[in-house]
């Protein structure tokens, strides 16, 4: 009979009934279902080109992480459904290069200028996190609304912030993007990226930028893998650049407790909208 291929509407209880003989698959990545629920629940998933498959005896071969997503958001999804794939054929699945986000967006022309980078920056600069976890997963919708909401200040502190692999840290960037947001000077705010990316100061007015680069240095052994550290770090960016900007003196950084340069409440109602 061969392969066959259509388009078909699931449901929450279809899926649930194909995945109820699903006997043989890879292991589930919970954080990859909690991705696809969210853009599902919020009408950005999009159509998906690929497949939910089935192998000739009506096995699952490819999918499961939809169909749960499926359940999930209890929302009804369109796929191409393919019946009757060989068993052999799924050597093949799913083995082809993978396109990341940056690399959908530009051949897709969404976003033409996306880079790994201005993600990490929008998504620190939106969450004061380091990272995506299990307990706050960030779908590629979610990614894209935060350089849409954030963009212009990320994009600003990419091209003016420090430059150096110790001192462009995303945190850093994100820091000097929030100060985007708040500072009127941006000459000066130009001029701290300046101080930290050489060392070089001209009075005690940069010495915030001079201290500032120097805890850079002396963190870049351990780094800021840590999420305690990571956020320390950049409340104590944020610090820095409140003192540079203020032309205050400042020779040693030091924890603070709360962010000198919040989410400004309008981009955040726009975040929530």
């Amino acid at each position: 009979m061969g392969m066959t291929a259509v388009i078909e509407k699931i449901n929450p209880a279809k899926a649930t009934r194909i995945l109820n003989k699903n006997v043989c698959n890879r292991k589930l990545r919970p954080g990859v279902v909690e991705r696809y629920t969210l853009d599902m629940k919020s009408n950005n998933w999009t159509e998906c080109p690929d497949p939910i498959s089935f192998y000739e005896d009506g096995e699952l071969a490819d999918g499961q992480h939809r169909l749960y997503a499926i359940i999930e958001s209890d929302t009804v999804q369109t796929f191409i459904i393919v019946r009757d794939l060989p068993r052999a054929a799924g050597l093949n699945i799913n083995v082809g290069l993978i396109r990341t986000l940056v690399d959908n967006a530009r051949i897709s022309g969404v976003n033409t200028d996306l880079s790994n980078r201005l993600i990490a920056v929008a998504r620190a600069v939106a969450t004061g996190k380091r990272n995506a976890s299990s307990n706050f997963p960030t779908s590629n919708a979610l990614k894209l609304a935060y350089i849409d909401t954030y963009g212009e200040a990320c994009r600003w502190a990419i091209s003016n912030g420090p430059t150096g692999k110790r001192y462009s840290h995303s945190l850093v960037l994100a820091a000097v993007a929030r100060a985007w947001m708040h500072e009127s000077d941006k000459a000066r705010l130009v001029r701290f990226g300046e101080v930290v990316s050489t060392g070089f100061m001209e009075d005690d007015k940069d010495s915030a930028a001079v201290a500032f680069r120097n805890y850079l240095i002396s963190t870049s052994a351990t780094g800021f893998s840590h999420n305690d550290v990571w956020l320390d770090g950049f409340y104590k960016a944020q610090n820095a650049i409140k003192y540079f900007m203020r032309r205050r003196k400042l020779t040693i950084i030091k924890s603070v407790k709360e962010e000198v340069y919040p989410l400004p409440k309008a981009a955040t109602a726009k975040k929530a909208a």
